[in-house]
């Protein structure tokens, strides 16, 4: 950001952005944020998309009890 600090976004999840001050605080927050986004999505069934090819971009990884939940949605 012009002011100092990172913004994160997400293409395919509109509803998960955050920042942090360091980019280290930024992917932890990421991290955080799209567990949150994810978790929610799937407690009330909404659609979850593919994620787009990270093309050179940082990748964040939700927590293991979401991504276990993510491998039987698309299973």
């Amino acid at each position: 950001q012009p002011e100092g600090g990172f913004l994160v976004q997400f293409a395919d999840l509109e509803e998960a952005f955050t920042e942090g001050d360091t980019e280290e605080q930024a992917a932890f927050n990421a991290a955080e944020v799209l567990t949150a986004v994810l978790a929610q999505r799937i407690e009330d069934g909404d659609t979850i998309p593919l994620p787009q090819e990270a093309q050179g971009r940082p990748v964040a990884v939700p927590d293991a009890p979401v991504q276990a939940a993510l491998l039987l949605h698309f299973a």
